[in-house]
């Protein structure tokens, strides 16, 4: 039983292909090696980066073994990642993007309600530093009536 693909490389084929390769592991005689060729220019297109290359070839792969509809059980198979795959996946990420972002936001809201603090909020040092002064300037000013000159 296949427990896995494995990851063996990638070349470069004519112009702007790329041809990843893969296998199953463990390795049996009956299969062979995979190969996916991927046109890099739908990478640049929907902004998706060329090591993301080896993950969308395997889930292409397993979605071609799940539909049983190319038989990648055979000796050797070739397959071509399509435009309409990199867009799926440049589409799911940045809806996974957006749904994290509103997860978070959701998250900070119920963590750190608002709180808002009076506009004439008294700031007790200031009103202490005031009593602190008035007592000075009683104690130096002659006309304080207290008489005491320091």
């Amino acid at each position: 039983m296949r427990t896995g693909l494995r990851y063996a490389g990638f070349e470069q084929t004519s112009g702007n292909v790329r041809r990843f390769s893969f296998h199953w592991e463990p390795a049996r005689e009956d299969c062979g090696a995979i190969w996916v060729d991927v046109d890099l220019s739908h990478f640049a297109k929907y902004h998706v980066s060329v090591q993301n290359g080896p993950e969308l070839c395997v889930k292409k792969v397993f979605a071609e073994v799940a539909t049983g509809l190319n038989e990648v059980h055979r000796a050797h198979v070739q397959l071509e990642l399509l435009e309409a795959d990199v867009r799926d996946f440049s589409e799911g990420r940045i809806q996974e993007r957006d749904r994290r972002k509103s997860k978070v936001g959701r998250r900070a809201a119920k963590a750190y309600p608002a709180v808002l603090a009076p506009q004439s909020a008294p700031n007790l040092a200031s009103e202490q530093n005031d009593e602190v002064e008035r007592e000075l300037r009683k104690d130096t000013d002659p006309t304080s009536g207290s008489g005491k000159v320091l």
